[in-house]
């Protein structure tokens, strides 16, 4: 996977509006509100270093948190190269969300996921 070029910064203040844009998209849709609010908050960081709001730890919606660990698990994935025959090891794992855990992801949520992913490596 070859790295894109470096963006600009009104291409980096586009980007940064995603998290407003799907939530706009998902609540048009009836039914769809808590997947709206976990859209619009799955970029804010447990320690509040997150974006477009800041908020910090359990202020942020829990499906929120939950999506940020997976959404990041896949993103993670895609920039380190692996296709889906390879994926990733449980060491590669275990050190992104070691390293991230309590700062950028919910620690409880976090080792709920490491544990889930350990059980599905060993089948």
């Amino acid at each position: 996977m070859e790295k894109q070029k470096d963006f600009s910064d009104e291409e980096i203040k586009e980007f940064y509006r995603h998290p407003q844009i799907g939530n706009r998209i998902i609540r048009s849709m009836f039914g769809y509100e808590e997947i709206a609010t976990a859209e619009l908050y799955h970029h804010e960081w447990w320690n509040g270093r997150g974006y477009p709001y800041g908020l910090k730890g359990e202020d942020i919606p829990y499906m929120a948190r939950f999506i940020t660990i997976v959404d990041s698990y896949d993103w993670h994935k895609l920039e380190l190269g692996y296709d889906e025959s390879e994926g990733l090891t449980m060491e590669d794992i275990e050190a992104y969300y070691t390293d991230n855990k309590a700062t950028r992801f919910d620690p409880e949520i976090c080792d709920q996921f490491l544990a889930f992913m350990r059980k599905q490596l060993e089948n």
